[in-house]
């Protein structure tokens, strides 16, 4: 998620070529999918602008998928123009969120996204589902079980391949989110689900460790912890690449990703951005990397 979730709320440009190097580092650390930018309004996104001069940019390794962002038919009509391959819609399970962040009620969302879901499809391309605030809201607070499994139903049966359940606010903890999970697997597969766990409270893995307890497999994250919610004073990045590896890998979970090379990724973008990473395996291990 680093590129697209990790920057774009950035308050500096980041320079296109950096985008890419960033892109191409996090594929070629092994990662099986890098979500590349975001085919939204300049307006309200202005760093995702050069999301056509990305994909154009970007050399694409064999076996990874590279995800774009779409709102709707405008946004997936462009992303097929410029060359993606699966593109993601993202919608939320709090009626007042979707309104401050995608100017829409959750079901105008929905309708807004069947029709380029539809299209993807009809040209074998993948569609991913995000729903936003599964655990909580910065505007209503907490947010019901069943309010993200009814979202989540109807992104599958729209069409999507796997439904990412987003702690936007990174408010879940362990119990919360193994009751959202047990909730929405009761309506689509769990081995359709993937985890969005933003760290705000430091919850981010534990809340994976308890979906993984669930059989859920995927998860999102960002490298060096970028990122945040604008509509969430307070939040935090996705949690931080580095330390899921590393705690997968203390489980002996194959991942197939090289942990030096993300925690070099993540000092490469922070140096970039001017900033420490926010992984705790990154600040730990920087004497290493440094050596």
């Amino acid at each position: 998620m680093g590129p697209r979730d990790g920057l774009q709320n950035e308050p500096t440009n980041v320079p296109t070529a950096v985008k890419i190097d960033l892109i191409e580092r996090l594929a070629d650390a092994g990662l099986p999918a890098v979500e590349a930018t975001a085919f939204v309004s300049p307006k309200w996104v202005p760093q995702m602008a050069d999301h056509a001069q990305v994909m154009a940019g970007v050399r694409r390794n064999p076996g990874v998928a590279y995800p774009v962002l779409v709102p709707n038919m405008k946004g997936f009509e462009a992303a097929r123009a410029a060359g993606a391959e699966e593109i993601a819609v993202f919608g939320a399970a709090s009626e007042t969120f979707s309104r401050k962040n995608i100017n829409c009620s959750i079901a105008e969302s929905l309708e807004r996204f069947a029709p380029a879901v539809a299209a993807a499809r009809a040209q074998g391309m993948r569609v991913r589902g995000y729903i936003s605030c599964v655990a909580g809201c910065p505007y209503e607070g907490h947010v019901k079980p069943r309010a993200v499994a009814t979202v989540a139903a109807k992104l599958y049966e729209m069409g999507c391949y796997e439904i990412s359940l987003g702690d936007t606010i990174g408010v879940g903890t362990p119990g919360k989110i193994r009751r959202m999970i047990e909730a929405v697997a009761a309506k689509v597969p769990v081995e359709k689900l993937a985890g969005h766990y933003h760290d705000t409270y430091g919850q981010a893995l534990t809340n994976i460790y308890a979906s993984l307890e669930l059989g859920v497999k995927t998860f999102d994250s960002s490298v060096a912890g970028l990122g945040g919610c604008p509509y969430a004073k307070g939040a935090t990045g996705n949690v931080a690449t580095e330390d899921v590896i590393y705690m997968l890998d203390g489980l002996e979970i194959e991942t197939g990703v090289d942990l030096m090379k993300i925690l070099r990724t993540g000092q490469f973008i922070c140096s970039e951005l001017g900033r420490e990473p926010s992984s705790k395996v990154a600040r730990a291990m920087a004497a290493r990397l440094n050596a």
